[in-house]
């Protein structure tokens, strides 16, 4: 069993180095937050929301929808039709990520990397990048291979 394991999680830390090898994000850059936005933007193809789709976004959010409760924290996130409010992002993108929204467990990872919104937690962050990953995000495992390049919030497994 614990021979399993073992495997299992040196299989996973393979998986999340290649990955950061694959999309670059293993280069050391003295700004984590603009590798955070090379390795992990999310991008509305809608472009940027009017008030009218806040509004319908707010009211499907409070119904538990979780692409509406994303989207609402992202114009939080950014300010798009609301003002800023990075606490506010997190508290939508928070129930978008419990009900497993990839992008959002993604941005939860960002918020608690990067202390937007949320006190910096570098272990928390791990949590939110690793629930991402093993639904097979790649932004995700970029993201964990260079917390485990950089020995943040993880362990070594080597």
């Amino acid at each position: 069993m614990v021979r399993r394991t073992m495997d299992h999680g040196f299989a996973f830390l393979v998986v999340v180095l290649t990955s950061v090898l694959h999309c670059g994000c293993g280069e050391k850059i003295s700004n984590r937050q603009d590798a955070q936005a090379d390795c992990a933007a999310v991008h509305d193809p809608l472009g940027v929301p009017n008030g009218e789709d806040v509004s319908r976004w707010r009211r499907a959010a409070e119904q538990g929808l979780d692409h509406a409760q994303f989207n609402l924290g992202l114009c939080y996130w950014f300010g798009d039709s609301v003002p800023k409010d990075e606490s506010e992002a997190v508290k939508w993108f928070r129930k978008a990520a419990e009900q497993n929204h990839v992008e959002a467990q993604v941005k939860m990872g960002i918020a608690y990397d990067s202390g937007k919104g949320v006190s910096q937690d570098y272990v928390e962050a791990i949590k939110w990048y690793r629930k991402a990953a093993e639904q097979g995000d790649t932004d995700a495992y970029c993201m964990l291979g260079g917390a485990y390049l950089e020995g943040r919030g993880v362990t070594s497994v080597v």
